[in-house]
């Protein structure tokens, strides 16, 4: 799946769901991997909260983040994939 311009592995998404501490961000997480949407845009309120989310979690999500700030979508809170 990509996230905001990043590709994101499809079993993650479930996952960042649970821990991303927004019902709203979590249910459009959610559906999108429910539904297999295949792109998903955030906003940069919801980029950081993923971002923010993912500090100091599982390895497997800890490489998720190292992943997303690799992104330039994920760099510059203004842009928008």
């Amino acid at each position: 799946m990509v996230v905001n311009g990043a590709t994101v592995d499809d079993a993650l998404i479930p996952a960042l769901a649970r821990v991303v501490g927004s019902a709203s961000l979590a249910h459009k997480l959610q559906s999108a991997h429910r539904f297999r949407t295949g792109v998903v845009n955030l906003s940069s309120a919801e980029r950081t909260l993923v971002l923010a989310a993912l500090d100091g979690r599982s390895p497997a999500l800890v490489e998720l983040r190292a992943q997303l700030v690799a992104h330039p979508a994920w760099r510059d809170p203004t842009r928008i994939s």
